[in-house]
Protein backbone atom coordinates (compact mmCIF):
# COMPACT_ATOMS: atom_id res chain seq x y z
CA UNK A 1 0.00 0.00 0.00
CA UNK A 2 1.40 3.17 -0.88
CA UNK A 3 1.65 5.71 1.67
CA UNK A 4 0.22 9.26 1.62
CA UNK A 5 3.25 11.43 1.75
CA UNK A 6 4.08 9.50 -1.29
CA UNK A 7 1.42 10.34 -3.14
CA UNK A 8 1.32 14.33 -1.68
CA UNK A 9 4.66 14.10 -3.06
CA UNK A 10 3.92 12.55 -6.68
CA UNK A 11 1.22 15.22 -6.82
CA UNK A 12 2.71 18.44 -6.17
CA UNK A 13 5.83 17.25 -8.53
CA UNK A 14 2.96 16.88 -11.48
CA UNK A 15 1.61 20.14 -10.19
CA UNK A 16 5.00 22.49 -9.92
CA UNK A 17 5.85 20.66 -13.47
CA UNK A 18 2.51 21.59 -14.79
CA UNK A 19 2.65 25.32 -13.61
CA UNK A 20 6.28 26.06 -13.41
CA UNK A 21 6.51 28.86 -16.57
CA UNK A 22 3.40 30.74 -15.29
CA UNK A 23 4.67 30.96 -12.22
CA UNK A 24 8.37 31.99 -12.86
CA UNK A 25 6.48 34.62 -15.43
CA UNK A 26 4.34 36.04 -13.14
CA UNK A 27 7.20 36.22 -10.08
CA UNK A 28 8.98 37.75 -12.83
CA UNK A 29 6.53 40.83 -12.99
CA UNK A 30 5.46 40.62 -9.34
CA UNK A 31 9.43 41.74 -8.12
CA UNK A 32 10.34 44.18 -11.30
CA UNK A 33 10.83 47.41 -9.77
CA UNK A 34 10.59 49.10 -12.81
CA UNK A 35 6.94 48.28 -13.57
CA UNK A 36 4.16 50.37 -12.17
CA UNK A 37 3.11 49.14 -8.86
CA UNK A 38 -0.60 48.30 -10.35
CA UNK A 39 0.79 46.07 -12.69
CA UNK A 40 3.15 44.06 -10.02
CA UNK A 41 0.08 44.20 -7.69
CA UNK A 42 -2.29 42.52 -10.27
CA UNK A 43 0.83 39.62 -11.08
CA UNK A 44 0.85 39.08 -6.95
CA UNK A 45 -2.72 38.15 -7.31
CA UNK A 46 -2.18 35.93 -10.15
CA UNK A 47 0.36 34.32 -7.79
CA UNK A 48 -2.14 33.97 -4.98
CA UNK A 49 -4.47 32.30 -7.02
CA UNK A 50 -2.41 29.12 -7.53
CA UNK A 51 -3.27 26.32 -5.61
CA UNK A 52 -0.78 24.70 -2.97
CA UNK A 53 1.00 22.36 -4.82
CA UNK A 54 2.20 24.28 -7.53
CA UNK A 55 4.82 25.69 -5.26
CA UNK A 56 8.05 24.00 -5.76
CA UNK A 57 9.03 24.10 -2.04
CA UNK A 58 5.81 21.40 -1.17
CA UNK A 59 7.99 18.83 -3.46
CA UNK A 60 10.32 16.80 -0.48
CA UNK A 61 12.93 14.51 -1.69
CA UNK A 62 10.97 10.75 -1.11
CA UNK A 63 12.86 7.03 -1.29
CA UNK A 64 11.60 5.40 -4.12
CA UNK A 65 11.29 2.33 -2.12
CA UNK A 66 9.52 2.70 1.43
CA UNK A 67 8.41 6.21 1.15
CA UNK A 68 10.83 7.83 4.20
CA UNK A 69 11.20 11.05 3.79
CA UNK A 70 14.89 11.93 5.81
CA UNK A 71 18.18 10.39 5.22
CA UNK A 72 17.52 10.11 1.69
CA UNK A 73 20.71 9.84 -0.77
CA UNK A 74 20.06 12.33 -4.16
CA UNK A 75 22.10 10.28 -6.09
CA UNK A 76 19.89 7.25 -5.80
CA UNK A 77 16.81 8.51 -4.83
CA UNK A 78 16.86 5.80 -1.78
CA UNK A 79 17.18 6.60 2.14
CA UNK A 80 20.01 5.40 3.97
CA UNK A 81 17.54 2.21 4.97
CA UNK A 82 17.09 1.42 1.65
CA UNK A 83 20.65 1.93 0.21
CA UNK A 84 22.22 -1.46 1.25
CA UNK A 85 19.54 -3.72 0.36
CA UNK A 86 19.90 -2.17 -2.85
CA UNK A 87 23.53 -2.88 -3.24
CA UNK A 88 23.28 -5.90 -1.87
CA UNK A 89 20.84 -6.76 -4.83
CA UNK A 90 22.91 -5.19 -7.71
CA UNK A 91 25.61 -7.58 -6.24
CA UNK A 92 23.89 -10.31 -6.75
CA UNK A 93 22.51 -9.62 -9.41
CA UNK A 94 25.64 -9.34 -11.10
CA UNK A 95 27.55 -12.14 -9.44
CA UNK A 96 24.61 -14.05 -11.09
CA UNK A 97 25.72 -12.49 -14.88
CA UNK A 98 28.82 -13.57 -14.48
CA UNK A 99 27.53 -16.71 -13.95
CA UNK A 100 25.14 -17.32 -17.07
CA UNK A 101 28.09 -15.14 -19.05
CA UNK A 102 29.70 -17.99 -20.86
CA UNK A 103 33.60 -18.49 -21.26
CA UNK A 104 33.77 -18.10 -24.87
CA UNK A 105 32.39 -14.06 -24.25
CA UNK A 106 35.49 -12.77 -22.52
CA UNK A 107 37.42 -13.63 -25.68
CA UNK A 108 34.85 -11.97 -28.21
CA UNK A 109 34.80 -8.95 -25.19
CA UNK A 110 38.89 -8.30 -26.00
CA UNK A 111 38.74 -8.71 -29.73
CA UNK A 112 35.82 -5.81 -29.48
CA UNK A 113 35.69 -3.91 -27.20
CA UNK A 114 32.42 -1.65 -27.56
CA UNK A 115 30.05 -4.72 -28.06
CA UNK A 116 27.08 -5.77 -25.80
CA UNK A 117 29.13 -8.58 -24.51
CA UNK A 118 32.24 -6.44 -23.36
CA UNK A 119 30.00 -4.52 -21.36
CA UNK A 120 28.48 -8.02 -19.82
CA UNK A 121 32.66 -9.19 -18.98
CA UNK A 122 32.91 -6.31 -17.39
CA UNK A 123 30.51 -6.07 -14.67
Amino acid sequence: MTKIGVLRDIKARQGVAANEIARRAYLYVARNQTLPPQVRYQAQLQLNTFGRYTRPTTVKNRCTESGRGRGIMSEFGLCRVCVPCSLLFLSALTYILRLLVPVQAESLARSNPGSAESFLVTL
